[in-house]
Parts: C-alpha cells; structure tokens; sequence
C-alpha cells in the first residue's frame, strides 16, 4: 500500500501548482498538508521492519479529513481542488479501510 499512498501524497502536493489553485491559501495548505502527511506515513511504512497497522490508520484518517476538508474549510468553489481532495481521500480511505478490515491474520497453522 505504501506505494499507492505515496503517488496519493506527491499528487495531493503538486495539484495546487499543476491544476492552478494555488492561489487560494485554504486549498494550498490542505493539499500540501495532505501531501505531506501521506508522503511521511509511506516512507515511514517502507522504513518500518514489522506489519504494524498505526500506518493505516493515520492514512485513513487524513483521507477522511481530505474528503471533507473543501466543504469545512471553504474552498468548496474551486473545481480543481474539490476534485483533488475528494479522489485522493476516497482511495486512501478505500486502500487504508481494506488493509485495516480485511487483513488475513496469520494463526500458525
């Protein structure tokens, strides 16, 4: 999954730049923001030598806040960044909700 998230962080940063909504302050810091904190939790997941879940669960947490976040923060008028931040939530919701519910445990048997 931390391959998915880290294409999610790096295009959540560079949207503001590359769909031309950096204009708006709201908008540029919740998707730098976002970016950010996914980019951290990939390399950090990469990085980490056990299966620990903490991972997804902040990933899932931040998508949540990413879907909702240009109704809550205002910048609901913007087209580019509405759209940004909703399908980078959603998948990162969805990635995160299906490593977190339906990982197969291991029993030794």
């Amino acid at each position: 999954m931390y391959l998915l998230t880290g294409v999610l962080g790096l295009t959540a940063a560079a949207a503001p730049y590359a769909l031309g909504y950096s204009g708006n302050s709201a908008a540029l810091y919740t998707s730098l923001g976002v970016g950010a904190v996914l980019i951290i939790t990939t390399v950090l997941e990469w990085a980490s030598e056990g299966k620990q879940m903490w991972e997804y669960c902040v990933a899932g947490i931040v998508g949540a806040g990413a879907l909702v976040s240009p109704f809550v923060l205002g910048f609901s008028g913007l087209t580019n960044a509405v759209w940004t931040m909703v399908i980078v939530g959603l998948v990162t919701v969805l990635a995160a909700g299906t490593k977190l519910f339906f990982r197969r445990t291991d029993y030794g048997y």
